[in-house]
């Protein structure tokens, strides 16, 4: 009887707190590199090699997935995921300093909050505690605390703006890149092949760290990917490197 199978899964990562799925995965590799020391018998003639050892062993794991969630998002940058929350309530006269015409200008912007406020209303711009008019002088979204300073308007070049806002409350994903090089944990590829028997592997002790690229936009529709490296370790003396398991019968 032939065992031809056709993989399919799911792919799920252990950091110590439950496993968590990581979305669709169109890619996933194994791979095993191995070195051995060969020896050479010296005795007479030619150098022959007479015997080889299997000295080291290297188990990686490669994946690509496309389901692009904040916690595959905060993996691949190295990062930490959260929800950010923004309280409601008015601004007066936030400076954004010195602008230019045909420029865009983060509101709300900070040092505790780089990235601004979203969400806002009631957007007055001033200059020098003059006024400026909507759709004239500026244009502002709402949505993502944008301002823009019309070109041949009345905000000249260097002028100094100020804007009064009123924040709404509300909450959005923020993922914040961090300085940890890698995720240390377990994973787990379960089967459900449409051809071939089901063989499910378990990786108890792995290190996944971020590949390749992100494509942000291009010229063709396609969907965004994100690569990870799987370096399968092991984990003490007693727990092999990799587990795979068939289904009861």
């Amino acid at each position: 009887m032939s065992n031809y199978t056709i993989p399919k899964g799911k792919i799920y990562f252990n950091d110590g707190t439950g496993e968590e799925y990581l979305g669709n995965t169109p890619g996933a590799e194994l791979s095993v590199e191995t070195n051995s020391l060969d020896h050479y018998s010296a005795e007479s003639g030619i150098r022959e090699k007479d015997d080889t050892a299997l000295v080291e062993i290297n188990r990686k794991l490669a994946i690509t997935a496309d389901d692009i969630t904040v916690r595959n998002w905060s993996r691949f940058i190295i990062g930490n995921a959260s929800t950010l929350t923004q309280a409601s309530g008015a601004v007066v006269a936030e400076s954004l300093g010195a602008v230019k015409q045909g420029r865009y200008y983060q509101i709300g912007a900070s040092a505790g909050n780089p990235s601004g406020v979203r969400g806002i209303s009631a957007v007055t711009v001033k200059v020098a505690a003059v006024a400026k008019t909507e759709n004239v002088d500026y244009t502002v979204d709402l949505i993502l605390g944008r301002l823009y300073i019309i070109p041949g308007g009345g905000i000249a070049d260097a002028s100094v703006v100020t804007v009064d806002y009123t924040k709404a409350a509300n909450t959005r994903d923020q993922v914040i890149s961090a300085s940890a090089a890698s995720v240390a944990g377990a994973l787990r590829f379960v089967a459900d092949n449409p051809k071939g028997a089901n063989r499910d592997i378990f990786l108890p002790s792995v290190s996944l760290k971020p590949t390749g690229t992100a494509k942000l936009k291009g010229e063709q529709a396609e969907y965004m990917q994100l690569g990870f490296d799987v370096e399968i370790l092991k984990k003490d003396l007693t727990t092999a490197a990799i587990y795979i398991d068939g289904r009861p019968v």
